[in-house]
């Protein structure tokens, strides 16, 4: 069964109420097509694992929720366990981070639009595997200057896009 979270409070105690068990939380909108492709599937394995707690955060309603968890692109899943948060899914961080810089950070879990087969793979993978220490996940997006950073390159959010879209063609 997948919970609908309209606010940080109900977050929060959605949070605390799950104890171990790993939380998958489902950030969309109505009149989104990928949303609206994904929500059967993700309804469908919230019945499937039962030692999996499900939830969902319409953006439209819950613009506040949405801002606080920084949620740029839809459709997104946050997944945390015991009240931290262990993995992330976003269009546009994947895309800003990822893209010509050739960085990628093992534990940052990532993955571009709805893809069913993904999610069920990662949700695999955390009920069985530990997170080690439960570190916080640290993004390489920095928020205030929305760029990705490498060692070696620094991608400002339009110069990924920009180059994304040129490719595309």
């Amino acid at each position: 069964m997948v919970q609908i979270i309209k606010n940080m409070d109900e977050l929060k105690n959605f949070l605390k109420a799950a104890e171990s068990k790993l939380v998958v939380v489902e950030f969309s909108a109505k009149w989104c097509g990928p949303c609206k492709r994904i929500r059967p599937i993700f309804h469908a394995l919230s019945l499937q694992y039962q030692n999996v707690m499900f939830a969902n955060v319409d953006v439209d309603d819950s613009r506040e929720l949405a801002q606080t968890c920084n949620i740029k692109a839809i459709p997104a899943f946050h997944m945390y366990k015991q009240t931290q948060k262990v993995t992330l899914f976003s269009r546009i961080k994947r895309a800003i981070c990822c893209y010509r810089s050739g960085f990628m950070v093992e534990p940052i879990f990532e993955f571009c639009g709805a893809d069913a087969k993904k999610l069920e793979t990662k949700i695999k993978e955390l009920i069985t595997k530990p997170i080690l220490g439960m570190q916080k996940v640290r993004l390489p997006l920095q928020q205030r200057t929305q760029s990705c950073t490498n060692k070696a390159t620094r991608i400002t959010v339009r110069e990924a896009l920009i180059n994304i879209y040129t490719k595309a063609k």
